[in-house]
C-alpha cells in the first residue's frame, strides 16, 4: 500500500460526489479500490461531468477533424484530454481519431508531423504522440516505427531534437493562425532540447510498461541529459523550437503538449535508476513539502495549458485531484 495516502486523502476520493474523480482513482489506484469494494464507474455516469468536452466532437472523432491540430477545438488536443481522463481505443471516437491521424500525419519514417507544410518529423511531437496511442492502449504496427524512429534519432549526449520550425515566429504563427509554411527544414540534430527529450523519454517509458524493458540504455542516457542540464535550478526553460513557457518550473498543475513541469520531470526520473539522484531528491522532496491540504495539492501552474483549466480549476481555490493522484502514483515508487 502506499505510505503517501493520508486518511483523509482516502476519503476524498472513495467519497467523492464526482464519478470521474472516483473512475480515475480506481483506474489510477486498482488494489484500493478493490480494499475499499469500489464499483468502478462507468463513463456513462460522468457524461454530466465531460458535456463541454463531448460538445466539440464532430462525426464520432474527438474534437474537430477539420482543425485537428488547433488548441481547444482540435482532435488532437481533445485525444489527449479524453486519453489523460482515461479514455480509449474501445471508444469508436479515439479509435477514429488515431487512425485519422496515423494516416495523415505519420510518416513513412516512423516521425509524426504536425499541420505544417511540408509534412516534417519533430521530435518533440513524435515523443507526444507515441505517449498518446500508447495510453489510449492502441497496438498497430505504428507504435513500432514510432517507437524506432525516437530511438533511432537519440543524440550522442542523450537528448533528443529534430523540428521544422527555424525561428520563434515561426511558432507564434503556427500557434495563432495555424500557418507555417517550412522554407527550409532546420533540424539541428546535433543539438538537443529539454522538451524534445521529456517527450521521448515519457513515451519509452510507457512503451516499456506495455512491451517490457528493450530500451533501459536509451533512457538512461536520455535521463543523464535532463541531470545534466540541471533544469530545477534554473528560472527560465526555453525549448529549441522557441517556445519559453513554465516561467515557475516548480508549479503544480498537468501540463499538455510538449510543457514540461516538476511532476512530469519527476515521473521521468523515478522510473529510472537516477530517482535518487542527489539533482532529483530536491524535486521529491519540494513534492512532499508543498502538500497544502491532507487531502491533496493546489492548483498554482503557470503553464499557459492545463488539464486543471480545461475543467475551470482556479489557482489558490481547492485540492487538484488531477495533480494529487499524479503525484500519489509518482511517490509510490519511493514506497
Amino acid at each position: 500500500m502506499n505510505r503517501y495516502f493520508t486518511e483523509q486523502q482516502k476519503k476524498y476520493f472513495t467519497e467523492s460526489d464526482s464519478s470521474l474523480i472516483q473512475y480515475l482513482f480506481c483506474k489510477e489506484f486498482p488494489d484500493y479500490a478493490q480494499n475499499f469494494h469500489l464499483t468502478v464507474p462507468g463513463k456513462k455516469q460522468f457524461t454530466k461531468e465531460l458535456n463541454f468536452l463531448f460538445k466539440r466532437n464532430k462525426n464520432d472523432f474527438a474534437g474537430d477533424i477539420r482543425k485537428w491540430d488547433k488548441i481547444s477545438k482540435g482532435t488532437l488536443w481533445n485525444l489527449y484530454l479524453y486519453v489523460l481522463l482515461g479514455f480509449d481505443c474501445s471508444d469508436s471516437f479515439i479509435k477514429n481519431s488515431i487512425d485519422y491521424l496515423n494516416k495523415n500525419f505519420l510518416l513513412p519514417s516512423g516521425g509524426f508531423s504536425f499541420g505544417w507544410t511540408p509534412l516534417t518529423e519533430s521530435s518533440l511531437w513524435t515523443g507526444e504522440y507515441l505517449y498518446l496511442i500508447l495510453k489510449a492502449g492502441y497496438k498497430g504496427n505504428e507504435v513500432q516505427l514510432l517507437k524506432n524512429w525516437i530511438v533511432q534519432n537519440q543524440n550522442e549526449d542523450g537528448g533528443w531534437f529534430i523540428s521544422p520550425l527555424k525561428s520563434v515566429s515561426d511558432v507564434f504563427n503556427f500557434v495563432f493562425s495555424g500557418k507555417v509554411k517550412i522554407e527550409k527544414q532546420v533540424k539541428l540534430k546535433e543539438k538537443s532540447c529539454i522538451f524534445s527529450t521529456i517527450s521521448c523519454l515519457q513515451a519509452l517509458l510507457e512503451y516499456q510498461k506495455i512491451f517490457g524493458k528493450h530500451d533501459d540504455e536509451i533512457i538512461e542516457k536520455g535521463a543523464f541529459y535532463l541531470l545534466s542540464e540541471q533544469i530545477l535550478f534554473k528560472n527560465k526553460l526555453e525549448s529549441l523550437d522557441g517556445f519559453e513557457v513554465n516561467k515557475d518550473f516548480q508549479s503544480i498543475g498537468i501540463s499538455m503538449f510538449g510543457q514540461i513541469d516538476i511532476i512530469k520531470y519527476l515521473d521521468i526520473m523515478s522510473q529510472t535508476s537516477y530517482k535518487k539522484h542527489k539533482l532529483v531528491t530536491p524535486a521529491y522532496n519540494y513534492l512532499i513539502k508543498e502538500k497544502t491540504f491532507e487531502e491533496g495539492w493546489l492548483f498554482n501552474s503557470t503553464a499557459d495549458y492545463n488539464v486543471e483549466t480545461e475543467f475551470g480549476i482556479k489557482k489558490f481555490t481547492g485540492v487538484d485531484y488531477f495533480a494529487t493522484l499524479k503525484i500519489l502514483k509518482i511517490l509510490s515508487r519511493y514506497n
